[in-house]
């Protein structure tokens, strides 16, 4: 046991290396703040930033590894710089575990130079990605040998570490798109898979189920042109009563709740008729059910010419459409002067002239 800074670390091998650290960093790099029967909290404080680092270290220590809490602020943490060393931090504690051995100093070994990248993109406004990635990967191989050394030797896992389900590469969960069946997918085999489904029109699908798009639109590595089309292309795979432009060189899928109360193509910016899909006319459309049902009921009738609907309150069979159309309320057919009823033919003697029912016109147009 070792006291540092009125802290008792009871951890030799920890409170060594906190001097050790201090020794080479400077003075408050590494401070205990709390120590208990199962565990030591230190605080990390590196040169070339204005926050702390809170790591939880077992007293089993080195043989588990420290586990990142956060950082001494909560506005620093609102940063996604901020959030994102973490992770690095986390990453760089697991790829350089040795069972046996202490390793704080090899992870701030391997943690500086990500810092001074970052340091050096803040300088010019640039940004590098690909490049974080690999360095991300190489430490993620590393952190493979280590999993394998800790189940070997001590029944556990390393954690936050996953395996692609399509490459098996190694790689650390913020890294990739993690699904709830606990399958992950990296990057890139996530970008070739969704790349995929445009030629084989088929939806990319793990343990039976679809991927989140949320987690393609964050680690699929889409383009904003690409991607837009991708989500278009689910709403129509997924949709039960897609709706097409009917007008020649257009044909699109439209989203009906992007219409509203415009029945215009977002595309070609001609008129639709949303109730049957076909090209905007006149009028009622015939081919809303819900409407179709209300005719039915009240017995009204469309115009054979403009396709207005007319309900008859009093009066003959006899129709005048604002049209100026005249057809036969009972029938539907245009009267001129007589229309297809023949209710008015000489019926043969004997036979009682008889109600014809005519059912509703074709409603199909």
């Amino acid at each position: 046991m070792m006291n540092i800074m009125e802290i008792t670390v009871q951890n030799a091998a920890l409170a060594e290396e906190i001097v050790v650290l201090n020794a080479i960093y400077g003075d408050h790099t590494m401070t205990a703040t709390f120590s208990d029967n199962h565990h030591t909290t230190i605080a990390l404080k590196m040169p070339c930033l204005t926050y702390s680092f809170f790591l939880q270290v077992p007293h089993e220590y080195p043989c588990a590894i420290p586990r990142i809490v956060g950082v001494d602020s909560l506005i620093e943490y609102t940063k996604p710089r901020v959030r994102q060393n973490l992770f690095y931090l986390r990453a760089c504690l697991s790829a350089v575990y040795q069972p046996d051995t202490v390793y704080l100093f090899d992870a701030l070994d391997e943690f500086a130079p990500l810092l001074e990248m970052q340091s050096q993109q803040d300088k010019y406004s640039t940004t590098s990605r690909p490049q974080n990635e690999r360095i991300l990967q190489r430490l993620a191989d590393r952190a493979r040998i280590t999993r394998a050394q800790m189940a070997e030797k001590y029944k556990a896992e390393t954690p936050d570490l996953v395996d692609c389900s399509v490459c098996f590469e190694a790689f650390f969960k913020f890294q990739t798109a993690n699904l709830e069946c606990g399958h992950s997918y990296c990057r890139e085999c996530l970008h070739e898979g969704v790349k995929g489904m445009f030629q084989s029109k088929s939806e990319f699908r793990c343990c039976g189920k679809g991927l989140p798009l949320n987690l393609i639109r964050e680690y699929g590595d889409l383009d904003e042109d690409l991607l837009r089309h991708f989500s278009s292309w689910l709403r129509e795979l997924h949709c039960p009563n897609p709706l097409y432009c009917p007008w020649e060189g257009c044909f699109a899928f439209i989203v009906r709740s992007f219409l509203g109360n415009d029945t215009k193509c977002p595309f070609c910016k001609r008129q639709v008729c949303v109730a049957c899909g076909g090209k905007y006319h006149q009028g009622l459309c015939k081919s809303d059910k819900k409407l179709t049902a209300i005719i039915v009921k009240n017995r009204w009738k469309f115009c054979p010419m403009c396709a207005s609907l007319v309900e008859r309150s009093s009066g003959c069979n006899h129709m005048t459409c604002l049209c100026g159309a005249d057809f036969c309320y009972r029938c539907g057919s245009p009267y001129m002067n007589s229309c297809g009823c023949k209710i008015f033919e000489e019926l043969p003697q004997g036979d009682e002239e008889e109600e014809i029912l005519v059912e509703p016109a074709d409603l199909g147009g």
